[in-house]
């Protein structure tokens, strides 16, 4: 895969991350039988967590640009990609 498509491909997969773990606020907020909750919360950490650890973890190994870029965006404009 090459550079630019590394980094398309890196940028929906934080996103996705990210859309999924702003779930669990909401959910937390409008499911009321605690124990579906958990089990939601639970399946949108493993999903986001395997997301970063396989995934993105893959990219950065090679391109390390790709990681350095996203830390300088995320502090510069406190969490916009591009």
């Amino acid at each position: 895969m090459d550079y630019e498509l590394a980094r398309f491909v890196a940028a929906k997969a934080f996103r996705c991350s990210a859309e999924l773990t702003d779930l669990v606020p909401l959910l937390k907020e409008f499911v009321s039988d605690g124990d579906e909750y958990k089990t939601y919360a639970k399946t949108i950490s493993h999903v986001s967590a395997q997301i970063n650890l396989v995934l993105l973890k893959e990219l950065y190994v090679r391109y390390p640009q790709i990681e350095q870029e996203f830390n300088d965006n995320m502090q510069k404009y406190h969490f916009v990609l591009y």
